[in-house]
């Protein structure tokens, strides 16, 4: 899996992709959008395992498109919602935020969380980017 170094959003790199890798990126995110607002609005402590496991559903069709730096932020953002469920199914549903680990993971996930949402918002505009100027041709 990519170092999140490697995290490259850039126009760029996003416009150099084949029309069709274009298209399912576009399909993709336009479920990713829809899983990580369902999660915004719902905060990460109601997360639910169904949650998680279409989180690496969409992870595994990402690494099939190759774009391994977005996969490597939804991985970890997968791992450290896990630990927060394990947690949170050992207490019985409760979860102290006071605790350092629970802290810790909270922290991740919204780190995570920003950093997809970047991504999304970056590749939804050079999309729209791309479409202009295909248009103007």
């Amino acid at each position: 899996m990519s170092n999140h170094d490697n995290f490259d959003i850039s126009t760029k790199s996003i416009l150099n992709l084949s029309d069709e890798v274009k298209n399912k990126i576009s399909l993709l995110f336009d479920e990713m959008n829809s899983i990580f607002h369902s999660i915004f609005l719902k905060g990460f402590i109601n997360l639910k395992k169904s949650t998680i496991n279409e989180l690496k559903s969409f992870q595994s069709r990402i690494l099939k498109l190759e774009l391994n730096s977005f996969a490597f932020y939804v991985n970890e953002f997968i791992k450290s919602a896990e630990r927060l469920l394990n947690f949170r199914d050992n207490q019985d549903g409760a979860i102290e935020t006071d605790n350092t680990e629970v802290e810790r993971d909270l922290e991740q996930l919204t780190q995570f969380f920003n950093y997809i949402i970047v991504y999304l918002r970056v590749y939804e505009r050079v999309q729209t980017k791309s479409i202009v100027l295909s248009s103007m041709k």
